[in-house]
């Protein structure tokens, strides 16, 4: 519960600076499959083999990575607005 002046109780501040962590980490294998793709794609380019399957597999892992983050940044929300934390299961 949020208190008297309004400000995020530690233990959520706490989560959600978790979360902001998580989403960081998700933001770099996400610019490290574009890497490998593009190298992938370059290399395709320049007649070094056939990539499209591994290229198609690090896209794949970009659109999985950043629907994660999306996830988590909806829970930060979540988490802001309400100004507590869920039930634990």
């Amino acid at each position: 519960m949020k208190d008297l002046l309004g400000g995020i109780p530690p233990q959520v501040q706490a989560e959600v600076d978790g979360l902001n962590q998580k989403i960081a980490e998700l933001e770099e294998q996400v610019r490290d499959c574009d890497r490998q793709a593009r190298e992938l794609m370059e290399r395709e380019a320049a007649g070094e083999g056939v990539f499209a399957a591994e290229v198609f597999r690090h896209k794949q892992r970009k659109m999985m990575l950043l629907t994660e983050i999306q996830h988590l940044k909806v829970r930060i929300n979540h988490l802001l607005l309400s100004g507590e934390l869920p039930p634990e299961e």
